[in-house]
Formats: structure tokens, C-alpha cells, sequence
């Protein structure tokens, strides 16, 4: 899920020094949604005139990153040449969205390329402070579409703008269940695992597992929120792992652990390929258990699936 530039947000600033701060919040928050879960494998998505864009009268953004920087101030230079500079550029995205030349999104009755790509692929814009339009989380836009027989109907769309890393702190429950909405299948939490997932390693028995859930079941929902409650606690800085919210068992019976049966069934291969026993389990409902195994700041998932048998129930 992409991070895409509010280039409606520029011009805002009074001063050059206001400008500077507004880009090191900028910076921030990027970072924040980066740490989110937001992946910005494809670069941040600007448009290709972003570099001339003015901040400020006279102060593009190009004449800021040419400024000589030191500390944090230098790293947001950088982050920004290496991440905004490169392509691929909003305006292309943008195009193919409105080849059919039918639907029109607009905030204020001005078109808005940042903005509509940040609602159409699910993503989230990125605001410059200076404007007290932006100042909120949630930015509305106008969607005008003509139809079959051309009649033009108008609607409202709701997307979402960040516009430091305060902003993106506080809404980090939000911007996760969002994150979580748009991973539909279970081949999509691996392909989004680096970046969604970043605290959780999947085992090979997981990974098949993942691969033949279809986003239908029961469960698939549960799953995603227990996935990524447990990631989240394994990034806390304290090192500790007791998620919270969710039904969990950090050890089977000792009946059960005393069968061995039982013991080989919760026995899975570990990424490193080591062989080793998955007490551990999150709940989901009677019926469904995810097996995981906290090891060296990672959350490994050996199996997601039926309740496994027990001593007092051998199914």
C-alpha cells in the first residue's frame, strides 16, 4: 500500500524556515507510515514536477534540498532525493485512472492527483502542515462520473491524509485495520509480510497453509487481526511478547505435551532449518489456532489452522 505526495498541500508556508520545518514533518511521517506497515518499495508517489514545486514565494523544493544540511535536517534531504526524484510519478497513475475520460475525483473543484490516487489504490497521502486544509485525517473529494447514457452523477469519497508523525501515531489503529482490509487472500499476507508483518517470520508448514486460504473462511479476518496484534507486540522496545486483545496460551496441557503424537503434531521446521515444538497459540474462537514461537525479536508461525488434538479430545 502506497504513500502518495498531496501536491494541493504546497505554497502554504510565510517563511523559508517554516517551509524547512514543514518538510522535516514531512519526513516523519513517512518514516512513521514506513514503520506502520505502509511500503514504499516503488518510491513515494510525486508528481514530475514535484522538484519545482514551491513551498514557500521564491523557495521551490528543489532550491531547499540544495541547501547545506547537517543531522536530521541532512537525512530528510537525502530521504527525499533518494525516494521523490526517481519516478515512478504520480501523473502516470493518474492518467490511467481517467483513460476512460468518465470519472473525474475533486477537492475544492481542482483536481487532485495525489489525493485520488491515495483513494483509489487504498494508499495514504502525505499533507504539507502550512495548510489548514489538510489539518485533519480524513480529506473528502468529489467523484463526478458520466454515465452509459451521460448523465453525470456526483458523489463524495473519503480518503485519508497524514501530516506529521504525531498524526500518524495517533491514528496508527486506524491506518492498520486499513492496511489489514486491503490484504485479501492469505498469498497476500505473504506478499505484504515485509512490509505489513515485518516482526513475524512464516515457517514453510505456515506458508502452505496461507497459500490455500482463499480470504473466505470464517476465521480470515480473526487471523489477520491475531497476525497482527503479535507482530506489534514483538516490536515492542522492552523485548517482551504477551499480546493483548487476543486469546492466547503460551503453553499447551502437560497431558497433551506428555503424548507424543501430540507433541510431533505442534512440531514444525523453522526458517533456519531447525526442527522444534510450537507451544505457544493464539485462539481464534474454539475452532482455529495460530502456533507461534517468539525467537531473537522475531514472531515465528509454524501453523495456522483447526484447533490441533489434545489429550482430553484426540481427533
Amino acid at each position: 500500500m502506497r504513500i502518495f505526495f498531496n501536491e494541493l498541500s504546497v505554497e502554504c508556508y510565510d517563511n523559508q524556515e517554516d517551509a524547512r520545518h514543514g518538510m522535516r514533518n514531512l519526513h516523519f511521517a513517512i518514516r512513521e507510515l514506513e514503520r506502520i506497515g505502509y511500503d514504499n518499495n516503488k518510491g513515494i508517489g510525486v508528481p514530475r514536477n514535484f522538484a519545482n514545486m514551491e513551498l514557500c514565494k521564491g523557495y521551490s523544493i528543489f532550491s531547499w534540498s540544495k541547501e547545506k544540511a547537517q543531522g536530521h535536517e541532512r537525512d530528510c534531504l537525502r530521504y527525499f532525493m533518494m525516494r521523490c526524484t526517481n519516478g515512478p510519478y504520480v501523473d502516470d497513475d493518474f492518467e490511467e485512472v481517467n483513460t476512460s475520460g468518465t470519472v473525474e475525483y475533486l477537492f475544492d473543484n481542482t483536481q487532485a492527483m495525489g489525493l485520488t490516487m491515495s483513494y483509489v489504490s487504498n494508499g495514504v497521502a502525505i499533507s504539507l502542515g502550512g495548510d489548514s486544509r489538510f489539518a485533519g485525517f480524513e480529506v473528502f473529494l468529489k467523484k463526478k462520473e458520466l454515465s452509459s447514457n451521460d448523465v453525470l452523477h456526483e458523489s463524495e469519497c473519503k480518503t485519508y491524509s497524514i501530516k506529521d508523525a504525531d498524526m500518524a501515531k495517533q491514528k496508527r489503529s486506524l491506518l492498520i485495520e486499513r492496511l489489514l482490509e486491503n490484504i485479501r487472500t492469505g498469498k497476500e499476507i505473504l506478499e505484504h509480510a515485509g512490509a505489513v508483518f515485518k516482526n513475524l517470520e512464516f515457517c514453510a508448514n505456515a506458508k502452505s497453509q496461507l497459500r490455500e486460504i482463499h480470504g473466505k473462511e470464517e476465521f480470515f479476518k480473526e487471523m489477520k487481526k491475531h497476525l497482527s496484534i503479535m507482530n506489534d507486540c514483538m516490536g515492542l522496545s522492552d523485548g517482551s511478547f504477551k499480546p493483548e486483545g487476543i486469546g492466547f496460551a503460551e503453553r499447551e496441557s502437560a497431558s497433551t505435551m506428555r503424548d507424543r503424537r501430540l507433541v510431533e503434531l505442534r512440531t514444525f521446521k523453522c526458517p533456519d532449518g531447525t526442527t522444534r515444538v510450537f507451544e505457544p497459540h493464539s485462539k481464534i474462537g474454539d475452532r482455529y489456532r495460530i502456533h507461534v514461537l517468539p525467537d531473537s525479536g522475531k514472531v515465528l508461525v509454524g501453523y495456522i489452522g483447526p484447533h490441533l488434538p489434545i489429550s482430553s479430545h484426540k481427533h
